[in-house]
C-alpha cells in the first residue's frame, strides 16, 4: 500500500496482487479493506470527520482509492464510498511503439492503456483524456 498526502486529499495505491480475489460486492471484505486503510492513515496523520472517498478499481493494476476529508469538525469518521469498477488505467509515454494499444494525445502529451512493463505514472482520471483526447492507435 502506498499513501501520499496533498493537502486534505490522500492518494492509497494498492497493486492487484495484494488484493487478489477481491469482492467489492462483499460488506465484510469492503470494510476491513477500509478498517486497514483508516487505521493506518491515523498512525501517520490525524484525519477525522466526513471523508468523501474515491475508489477506482482496474484489472490489470489492482485499485486507486482517493480519500478526501470533506469536514473535520469532530472526531469520529464518517465514509461516503464511491465505487468506479473497472475505470481504464492510462499511463503518459515518451514515445509511440508499434506494440501499445490505445494510443491517446492530449494536451501535448501521449497516453497508452495502463502496462506493468512501463515505468510512468497511472493516470486514473481519464475522462478528458478519452473523450477530449485524439485517438492515434
Amino acid at each position: 500500500m502506498i499513501i501520499r498526502k496533498y493537502d486534505n486529499l490522500y492518494i492509497i495505491k494498492i497493486v492487484k496482487e495484494t488484493i487478489n480475489n477481491f469482492d467489492y460486492f462483499n460488506q465484510e471484505e469492503i470494510s476491513k479493506l477500509f478498517h486497514d486503510i483508516i487505521m493506518n492513515l491515523k498512525k501517520r496523520y490525524q484525519i477525522n470527520g466526513l471523508l468523501d472517498i474515491n475508489v477506482y478499481t482496474n484489472e490489470e493494476y489492482g485499485m486507486i482509492i482517493e480519500i478526501e476529508e470533506v469536514e473535520s469538525y469532530y472526531d469520529e469518521i464518517d465514509m461516503h464510498i464511491h465505487f468506479h469498477l473497472d475505470t481504464l488505467f492510462l499511463q503518459e509515454i515518451n514515445e509511440i511503439k508499434d506494440s501499445l494499444q490505445d494510443v491517446y494525445f492530449y494536451k501535448d502529451k501521449y497516453y497508452t492503456r495502463y502496462n506493468q512493463l512501463l515505468d510512468s505514472n497511472i493516470i486514473y482520471k481519464t475522462e478528458e483524456i478519452l473523450t477530449k483526447g485524439i485517438k492515434i492507435a
